[in-house]
């Protein structure tokens, strides 16, 4: 989307490589709601209690697999690692740490390589009061997922 600052002043050149808190604030909020809406399933499925299927992101094992592959990032994301687990950081809103920009841009490249808009079914699990994820969308996934990062680059 071109905001009016841009139509007026023209688009200012990204050469800048610093990862702002505002943005980086950003990107810990919207991958976490991909997380809980379940768009990284498809490579790691949470499983209906009674095995009738997936309904969405396991954290636990995306954060194993995000943690092997990028070792500098904590989870929550936000945290620095060494502070995991200490001084009760469990919310996903204190974000107290900003990564090298380079860590940043391995984590997007992991969240694309893994994203996929879950396509829910539509059987309702009253008893554990979930809609199970029928498929999964790569494409759709990713050109949202790209779309929204677009909207984080700083002007």
């Amino acid at each position: 989307m071109e905001y009016f600052s841009d139509k007026e002043k023209g688009s200012v050149p990204r050469t800048n490589n610093d990862v702002s808190m505002t943005v980086w604030t950003g990107l810990v909020s919207y991958i976490n709601v991909l997380v809980n809406k379940g768009y990284f399933g498809k490579h790691f499925p949470e499983e209906c209690p009674d095995g009738q299927g997936c309904i969405g992101t396991n954290e636990d094992t995306f954060k194993a697999a995000l943690q092997a592959e990028i070792p500098n990032l904590g989870w929550p994301l936000g945290v620095d690692p060494e502070d995991e687990g200490r001084y009760g950081y469990r919310s996903r809103t204190q974000v107290t740490f900003i990564p090298d920009y380079l860590d940043v841009m391995d984590l997007l490249q992991f969240c694309y390589k893994h994203i996929a808009l879950p396509i829910e079914g539509n059987d309702y699990h009253s008893y554990y009061r979930h809609t199970h994820i029928d498929d999964f969308d790569v494409d759709a996934g990713r050109n949202e997922f790209h779309e929204k990062l677009m909207s984080f680059c700083p002007k």
